[in-house]
């Protein structure tokens, strides 16, 4: 039960989409509603519930951890600069404090049991998988798009599914899974919905979902390069299967959808400038600012905020209001920008030497232990979707991988190493 719990804690905000897409209720998408702001509450104290009174014979819990130290100088520098009612406090309290306490539990747990978190990926997966197919059979509405002719948060939230299809296909067996997931019908499933998957994140027309998707498979491909040819064979048929099905989609399905389908698509690649000054010239590939929907201008001007106050910066919460007040953009929407703009140069090179331990450390993990790799999906998820859209503060997927890196403690000479020729070697 406290495994559920936990998953669906992490997993909050895009499973609320798939429970408002399976229920039919009409959400425009503001962070204030009555709706979400109720999900959140009580997602956030059913999963504090479980941490705080949860008992586990396995468990190391030590309160004198860095995560906790930062966790509470980031709510309290909330409180003291009258923060408290503004979203990004509310938000990092709602979903990134909780993230982070899982992840320490299960980081200390000696049960393993973030390996039995698996088993209920599958669940998880089938019923975003449904929200996402249900929300692009609604893209016109107002209930994906916010009235707008694409989704970005529908396209996320397809790449989100087509992480977690991998996953379960590449590393499915090496969990303890329900059995209903257990049979090659489903695996036949999960393998359709694939080229599935990539025409919504194309018919969303959302550029980070292609990224996600994009850097996803690189990752798979460096971690599974010695695959039996078999499985890269199942790769290629997804290639040319998703091929195909562009290709009929847009000729079969009705004129509305076409439309979409091929206007979106180019707008995923909009931002690549491939174009020759000169006919028969030959020019390197470029990308295009000026197509990236304004961030531009907002990696502009939160640059040239950074140059105002380039030692201190603005404080955790205080930059929003000041790029707000000035530009009206309520995040830099990069990773590295916010961490200039919260507290300067040296504030950027704390976080980023700790953003650079924590990727060492997931990568020696998996070395160590092939089934770490249930991480990948988070850490790929949440560190692309940081570098182009929304902020830190508010992501659990980069609060939990942080935290469970930050304090997961690997003795080689305790390490159970499993056989497995397509992993990189040890």
């Amino acid at each position: 039960m406290k495994n559920l719990i936990y998953t669906i804690a992490l997993f909050s905000v895009p499973l609320f989409f798939g429970i408002t897409a399976a229920l039919g209720i009409t959400y425009e998408g503001s962070e204030s509603g009555s709706i979400y702001r109720n999900y959140c509450i009580l997602i956030f104290a059913l999963s504090m519930s479980f941490i705080l009174f949860g008992k586990n014979r396995y468990s190391q819990q030590r309160l004198s951890t860095p995560i906790y130290w930062i966790l509470f100088i980031y709510i309290f520098l909330g409180i003291i600069s009258d923060s408290t009612k503004d979203s990004l406090w509310l938000t990092f309290v709602a979903f990134s404090t909780p993230a982070a306490c899982i992840g320490k539990y299960y980081a200390n747990d000696r049960g393993n049991s973030l390996f039995k978190m698996a088993k209920w990926l599958d669940v998880l997966f089938v019923f975003l998988a449904c929200g996402v197919i249900s929300l692009s059979m609604r893209l016109s509405s107002a209930v994906a798009t916010s009235d707008n002719e694409y989704s970005q948060r529908l396209s996320y939230y397809a790449a989100l599914c087509f992480l977690l299809d991998i996953f379960l296909l590449l590393n499915g067996n090496s969990f303890d899974r329900l059995r209903f997931f257990q049979n090659r019908y489903m695996r036949f499933v999960y393998y359709c919905l694939l080229p599935a998957l990539i025409i919504v994140i194309f018919y969303a027309g959302g550029r980070g979902g292609f990224v996600v998707v994009a850097v996803g498979t690189i990752a798979i491909a460096f971690l599974y390069r010695k695959v039996k040819w078999k499985s890269w064979l199942w790769g290629s048929v997804t290639v040319i299967a998703v091929t195909a099905l562009l290709s009929y989609v847009g000729k079969n399905v009705s004129r509305d959808v076409a439309d979409t389908l091929d206007r979106n698509q180019k707008r995923v690649f909009a931002y690549i400038d491939s174009s020759d000054e000169e006919e028969g010239s030959f020019t390197p590939v470029k990308i295009d600012m000026s197509q990236t929907s304004g961030r531009d201008h907002v990696y502009r001007d939160s640059w040239n905020m950074f140059l105002q106050r380039p030692m201190v910066g603005y404080g955790l919460y205080g930059y929003k209001k000041v790029l707000m007040y000035r530009y009206g953009q309520p995040y830099p929407h990069n990773l590295f920008l916010e961490w200039l703009l919260q507290g300067g140069i040296l504030f950027f090179c704390i976080w980023f030497y700790v953003f650079c331990k924590m990727l060492i450390r997931l990568h020696l993990l998996i070395k160590f232990d092939r089934r770490y790799v249930i991480l990948l999906p988070f850490l790929v998820y949440a560190i692309v979707q940081l570098m182009f859209s929304g902020t830190y503060m508010q992501s659990s997927f980069f609060w939990f991988a942080l935290s469970f890196s930050l304090n997961k403690r690997v003795n080689k000479h305790d390490v159970i190493y499993l056989n497995d020729k397509r992993l990189i070697a040890k």
